[in-house]
């Protein structure tokens, strides 16, 4: 993830105040764990 960001112009803003979200798309309680899915948003900025 670190070269493709680079290449693209950008790098990782990860710090004290700003760290990853994790979005859990679906119940685990409810689904199988070979379906649950998750959406990682990971904080960049331009360089």
């Amino acid at each position: 993830m670190e070269d493709y960001l680079k290449e693209q112009g950008y790098e990782n803003d990860i710090n004290e105040q700003r760290l990853h979200h994790e979005i859990y798309m679906s119940d685990a309680r409810k689904v199988a764990p070979e379906k649950w899915k998750t959406v990682i948003r990971h904080p960049i900025k331009k360089v």
